[in-house]
């Protein structure tokens, strides 16, 4: 099992210049490893092209001329002119030439990797960093081509300054060890950088075994993020039903429990809106590439982490929360993408574009992206792992308009909010209905696979 530790570290001023230096030089060998895959890919595009375009080899021994007085070559049976030859033979020069044999069908991480050596000779300024981070620069490159092709991400893009903040040692990582001089105080010490100062606030355990060290600079600041592998002992789930509890996840309560619990949306980002607003105004108006432009590019930097900051704290606690106290959690299988998605277009039969409310889905969207319910999820499901509790993801069709305790459907809009049974009576808040039905279903779809289950023999 991997498991990372991430703690924050406080670089010297020499320190940190070696830092930056190296950021800088790791950026630059992305773009020039990524202008290299992008060139030869060109290179070899205009030489099929060519190559379709002609198909048959040009005589040079047959010349003529015409009535107009332009110079024609013989091609089969047809007629090219000089000019024409001229620009062809200029487009893939390199193609007769003695060279071609040598220029690669196709650039991979490899072939870069093998020519890491001869760029250390044409640039020595690379010699400062150690060798297993520039690989590392290109196996991102390679990982980028990866995801385009296959994972249908978008084309790699070139790095401006200040867009690449990590660097990664994959070997030979030691534990942070303490200060001498200073007992109860840790430094690690980072090859080609020198000793840092850590704040290891939370002990890596002895067995582990560290498989790669990430330094990264996140809103002005220096983090060490260890990546470690654990031996993990299978923990059996839970399976006590007195201990379970139902989630209904909102934008006014984050989620609401089946036992009547409900914690409010902090919005972290809501409440930092003004300021952003204020600081990216003034950063647009100002001009590019200049001192004042710099400082508010790292004020802004610095409003985004304290959001997201408070955002993974707030997920954090509440998922240890509910994980303490609940040994089953079942919760919607929520289309997180397919709730942010963008309505679609009205048109009049003149052809007119008509309102289709966009404006008011995007502060919905907003507040969709502020809540984070796909990264609670995620922090959710790996320490139930860890733990050994059960979740069980149900199908949220109609969960808010099915009652929940006479299983009547009950239409009601998005304005209403509370549950008002015309069948059996029941009145409850909408998101403590939708919680009571939500814990039901997942309490039967378990009864179900565990009386199905086949004997263990």
């Amino acid at each position: 099992m991997m498991k990372s530790y991430k703690y924050r570290i406080y670089p010297g001023k020499s320190e940190e210049g070696k830092l930056e230096n190296t950021l800088s030089m790791c950026r630059h060998l992305y773009n020039w490893s990524l202008r290299e895959r992008n060139n030869n890919y060109q290179l070899w595009k205009q030489a099929k092209t060519i190559e379709k375009s002609i198909n048959v080899e040009v005589d040079k021994k047959v010349i003529f001329s015409s009535p107009m007085g332009q110079f024609f070559y013989k091609r089969g049976n047809e007629a090219i002119s000089v000019k024409t030859l001229t620009r062809i033979e200029g487009i893939l020069g390199i193609m007769f030439s003695s060279t071609w044999e040598n220029v690669p069908r196709n650039i991979n991480y490899n072939y870069q990797q093998d020519n890491l050596s001869s760029l250390k000779e044409e640039r020595p300024w690379f010699k400062s960093v150690h060798s297993q981070v520039l690989q590392d620069v290109l196996g991102r490159v390679d990982e980028a081509y990866e995801g385009f092709y296959n994972e249908g991400k978008g084309y790699p893009k070139y790095k401006k300054k200040g867009q690449y903040s990590s660097i990664t040692y994959p070997q030979n990582i030691k534990f942070p060890k303490e200060d001498e001089k200073t007992p109860g105080k840790y430094k690690i010490n980072v090859s080609k950088i020198g000793e840092t100062k850590i704040v290891y606030h939370r002990h890596m355990p002895k067995v582990a075994t560290i498989k790669t060290l990430t330094i990264e600079k996140d809103g002005g600041k220096w983090f060490a993020c260890f990546s470690c592998e654990l031996k993990h002992t299978h923990i059996e789930p839970e399976q006590d039903l007195s201990k379970s509890i139902g989630i209904d996840m909102g934008l006014i309560d984050f989620y609401y429990g089946s036992d009547g619990s409900h914690v409010e949306v902090p919005k972290y980002l809501r409440k930092s809106e003004k300021k952003l607003q204020n600081l990216q105004r003034r950063f647009n108006n100002e001009e590019k590439r200049t001192k004042r432009w710099y400082k508010l590019l790292k004020s802004l930097q610095k409003v985004h982490y304290k959001v997201r900051s408070q955002r993974e704290d707030f997920l954090h606690k509440e998922a240890n929360r509910l994980l303490k106290d609940f040994d089953i959690i079942i919760y919607e299988d929520l289309n997180i993408q397919g709730l942010k998605r963008r309505p679609k277009p009205k048109q009049d039969e003149g052809g007119k574009y008509l309102p289709n409310g966009a404006s008011a889905k995007s502060g919905l969207n907003k507040s969709i992206s502020d809540v984070s319910w796909g990264k609670f999820f995620e922090i959710l499901k790996y320490k139930a792992l860890v733990r050994g509790r059960t979740l069980k993801a149900i199908d949220p069709k109609y969960t808010s308009q099915i009652c929940s305790q006479c299983g009547s459907m009950v239409e009601k809009s998005l304005s209403m909010r509370t549950h008002i049974c015309p069948v059996c009576g029941l009145i409850i808040p909408r998101d403590y209905n939708s919680a009571l039905y939500i814990k039901r279903l997942g309490l039967e779809s378990l009864s179900k696979v565990t009386q199905e289950a086949p004997a263990i023999s």
